[in-house]
């Protein structure tokens, strides 16, 4: 599987001896430049250096990663994923958004992408944000900075569920005549999914809404991310400022380069 079990003393040092010291995970090209200076060429030349001379040159650092060289474990291994406590997506627009419309589509689009985040970690969110600010340095313009809080009885990774309360919030945070500048959404405060429990009052379908997004999940996986898309942004395409991209010489024929004789 791609991994070699060296338990034999004369196998280790065979290794060490072939391995040039810049190799070493942790070695730079400083630390590198200075020990092939002192002739440490070589993993085992430097597992044979004294401890002090190697902390007084590297620091502790150094000197666990000389002990480890060695066989001493000293450097734990993280093995274990570490999921995300909140997840938020926002965009600073290229162009005013002038529509509710539009800042709909943005924000169900964010909120899509966000629920799918939710689902691959296996975590359901209890409080969705979502805020929609217009651009400061415009001082001509009317200026709004809005946010709107939602906590979830029962916690949901549903992308039909947050998508409707992101909406509903738009609606009430939402000003007519204002442009707007960005736009994002939050969701925080996660519950493991095999843990969240059911309210007595629920009136969503939890299992029909699970069936639904693992369906969906399954076809966009198997067939591209686009295959299924929610109606409230379907086929909508978050434009970019364009101003850093590289012209593309090679690629459209509107942009091959141009020689006057």
């Amino acid at each position: 599987n791609g991994a070699c079990l060296m338990y034999r003393p004369e196998d280790v040092e065979k290794v060490l001896r072939t391995l040039p010291i810049r190799e070493i995970w942790g070695i730079g090209n400083k630390y590198s430049k200075m020990l092939n200076s002192a002739g440490v060429l070589t993993a085992y030349d430097f597992t044979r250096c004294p401890s002090e001379w190697v902390r007084a040159r590297m620091g502790v650092t150094g000197v666990r990663t000389w002990a480890e060289l060695r066989g001493d474990s000293c450097i734990e291994l993280d093995i274990a994923r570490t999921d995300k406590q909140s997840i938020s997506i926002s965009r600073t627009f290229s162009k005013e958004i002038l529509t509710f419309s539009e800042l709909n589509s943005i924000l169900s689009l964010f909120a899509s992408t966000i629920s799918l985040k939710l689902r691959k970690q296996g975590s359901c969110t209890t409080q969705i944000t979502t805020f929609i600010y217009t651009n400061k340095y415009r001082e001509d313009k009317p200026q709004s900075y809005e946010s709107h809080l939602v906590k979830l009885d029962v916690p949901s990774d549903s992308t039909l569920e947050i998508i409707e309360i992101v909406s509903a919030s738009l609606k009430k945070i939402y000003k007519e005549g204002y442009s707007y500048k960005r736009a994002g959404i939050v969701t925080s405060h996660f519950v493991q999914k095999k843990l969240v429990h059911n309210s007595l009052f629920d009136e969503i379908d939890r299992d029909k809404h699970s069936k639904l997004m693992k369906s969906m999940d399954s076809l966009n996986l198997s067939f591209g991310e686009k295959t299924i898309q929610v109606a409230s942004h379907a086929g909508y395409k978050l434009e970019g400022s364009g101003s850093n991209l590289s012209p593309n010489y090679t690629t459209n024929w509107d942009e091959i380069l141009k020689v006057k004789i």
